[in-house]
């Protein structure tokens, strides 16, 4: 993982839950586990240049820069990401401002599922998505797996004036 810290004084970076296995407010359901890491699909996006998008616009933001498996605070495994936001054009100021403000609370998965399996148990029915294609990872006010939030933010990383050439996050 790449680490927020005062190391990092410069990077704006932030972190949170990509996606943990629980059935989210659109009633899907994505086994973390076997679709990301089993699969391999969090290494084909990193390949793919790993684009951090603004709310699902085709606005690219950033890219993730480290990804971990790892159980959530609710005790189901999850996909964690750490993100930087570029700091080329005023929009990725905005976007920056946008995080540290907490407007924008949590990622959200941009791709499709090949399949859509419904699935009935005892607490109710529900889609189970397989077949992930993962093309992009959104910010974005209220992400639709409610345990998908940003916990944590570089601060320290200002970036209010536009830099000349700076790709990298």
């Amino acid at each position: 993982m790449v680490a927020i810290n005062k190391d990092n004084v410069n990077r704006r970076l932030f972190s949170g839950w990509g996606s943990i296995s629980v059935v989210d407010r659109q009633n899907d359901y994505i086994d973390v586990l076997t679709e990301f890491r089993d699969r391999g699909i969090m290494e084909i996006f990193m390949a793919r240049g790993a684009p951090v998008i603004d709310s699902h616009s085709n606005h690219p933001v950033g890219k993730i820069v480290a990804f971990e498996y790892r159980m959530a605070p609710s005790g189901q495994p999850g996909l964690y990401l750490t993100g930087g936001i570029f700091n080329n054009y005023e929009s990725d100021h905005k976007t920056w401002q946008a995080i540290l403000d907490k407007q924008y609370t949590g990622f959200s998965l941009g791709g499709r599922a090949t399949d859509k399996t419904p699935v009935c148990d005892q607490k109710g029915c529900y889609n189970n998505l397989t077949g992930i294609e993962n093309w992009e990872w959104s910010i974005v006010e209220t992400p639709a797996n409610q345990e998908a939030l940003i916990d944590s933010v570089n601060k320290l990383a200002k970036g209010i004036k536009v830099q000349k050439a700076r790709v990298y996050v």
